[in-house]
């Protein structure tokens, strides 16, 4: 696996497009790995993958940053909101969490500050991707329920976009009681004549009339 791939991968996994921001954010972060674990620890060397263990080395003797200070660095950087700056970081930190075996994964986490050890994930199902429907005893979440939610999604929040009112809707219609006012009915409208304002004593069938 190249660097190139790598951040793609992470790319992909943020929802994000631009090329030059995820390449800035993903090396960012890992030199901000770097930076927390003094370097490229040599029990992770053989580890971590060999086209990201320059990256974290280069982290080594940086200093310590929060995940919430680099969301904001990246962003200052690359010219992203925080909110896709944050699913950037999260997704390669999540990337590099499903390419190491089980236990350097949890050897990872345990030498990590606990918000950055919180964001080492376990790999993917197999099989699973993002958004992927309901199956045999799954949650149909694909694998982005609030227990197992990963970073990154294929609409991240950042770039959300609140829907459209329905076409009838009452929050979509600047007087959503123009036709049915009780006090103010129209000739013509739907219940013209009927309305409690303006009906009139008797009915169109009275009793009297009927058989």
């Amino acid at each position: 696996m190249s660097l190139d791939a790598f951040i793609d991968d992470v790319g992909a996994r943020a929802g994000l497009a631009e090329r030059a921001a995820i390449e800035t954010g993903t090396r960012a972060t890992l030199r901000a790995l770097g930076a927390a674990l003094g370097g490229l620890p040599p029990a992770l060397h053989d580890a971590i993958p060999a086209a990201l263990r320059d990256e974290l080395r280069a982290g080594d003797g940086q200093p310590v940053l929060a995940p919430e200070a680099l969301y904001d660095r990246i962003a200052r950087e690359t010219g992203l909101r925080v909110g896709q700056a944050l699913e950037l970081t999260q997704s390669a930190v999540a990337e590099l969490g499903g390419r190491l075996a089980e236990p350097a994964r949890d050897q990872l986490r345990r030498l990590l500050p606990e918000a950055w050890a919180a964001l080492v994930l376990d790999p993917r199902p197999a099989g699973l991707t993002p958004g992927a429907g309901a199956t045999a005893g799954g949650d149909g979440g694909g694998g982005r329920t609030l227990a197992t939610g990963r970073p990154g999604s294929g609409r991240p929040l950042a770039d959300s976009a609140p829907a459209q009112g329905q076409a009838h809707s009452v929050a979509a219609t600047d007087d959503p009681h123009d036709d049915r006012r009780l006090s103010a009915a129209r000739p013509g409208s739907q219940d013209d004549g009927h309305t409690l304002a303006k009906g009139r004593p008797g009915s169109d069938h009275p009793v009297s009339d009927s058989d």
